[in-house]
């Protein structure tokens, strides 16, 4: 009976540690009796604890995992909705000192806009957002064009002193956990490249 302690909440571990009990101290009798008794066992002294298989754990994992994405992707949302409103206000207010605005500030304008519209359209296509499998433990695709374009946004930031460089940053930092994109792992951006803002991703 101890040995479900070892075990994980999972039916066939607790009946692999018995029968690994019986073979080490060479018990040959009842062995599937004993098995089901210690599996009988552990749900006595866990009532609480519902016994779930392994492609049911798969699935509350994936669900799981779905709706932290479902947050992170409402988050850069709302970050993207904070950027268009404080971008349009500095240009806004470029206009009215009569100061140039240069094509920078506009550029990260449009990705901004652009970013939030395909995010938007990810989001609303549930089947685009939703995990189905887990592989060699990554759980999401990685997106390259959302963290290429908000790269793109933080080295725009940082061209033109942008008073939103701080408040782009915490969105990198949101975009990569949503991708699961590390800027260390991935190419290089190549900012002479033209910004597409009918990218898909």
């Amino acid at each position: 009976m101890p040995l479900y302690i070892w075990a994980g909440q999972n039916k066939e571990t607790i009946q692999l540690l018995v029968e690994l009990f019986a073979n080490t101290f060479k018990i040959d009798n009842n062995i599937k009796e004993y098995k089901e008794q210690a599996v009988a066992a552990y749900l006595e002294k866990y009532p609480e604890k519902k016994y779930l298989g392994i492609s049911e754990l798969r699935r509350q994992r994936i669900h799981e995992m779905n709706e932290k994405k479902k947050e992170q992707a409402e988050q850069i949302i709302q970050a993207l909705k904070e950027q268009i409103e404080g971008k349009q206000k500095r240009i806004r207010n470029r206009k009215a000192r009569k100061r140039p605005v240069v094509i920078e500030h506009n550029q990260s304008l449009k990705i901004a806009e652009s970013t939030l519209k395909n995010l938007q359209e990810l989001i609303e296509d549930k089947n685009k957002i939703k995990i189905k499998e887990l592989q060699f433990g990554r759980a999401w695709y990685s997106n390259q064009t959302l963290f290429d374009n908000i790269k793109k946004l933080r080295h725009l930031d940082k061209e033109t002193n942008s008073p939103m460089l701080q408040k782009t940053e915490e969105l990198f930092t949101l975009v990569q956990d949503f991708t699961e994109i590390r800027e260390t792992l991935i190419r290089e951006f190549d900012f002479d490249e033209e910004f597409d803002p009918n990218a898909v991703f």
